[in-house]
């Protein structure tokens, strides 16, 4: 779930109507990367900048 799901409550949840899928649903679902092979992956690039600041302790 993603994190709105928190803002939902029980009664929500049992008010949306999904039906439940048939095995013919099922068998004609294939994975995001088959049905769309030109979607590019998200990647995150270098950070610019260290967001942590070193703290040890020299000896």
């Amino acid at each position: 779930m993603n994190h709105n799901s928190s803002r939902m409550n029980k009664t929500g949840w049992d008010a949306v109507d999904s039906p439940p899928l048939s095995d013919e649903m099922l068998s004609k679902m294939k994975p995001v990367k088959e049905r769309h092979p030109n979607i590019p992956k998200r990647v995150r690039g270098p950070q610019n900048n260290y967001m942590k600041e070193h703290t040890a302790n020299p000896r």
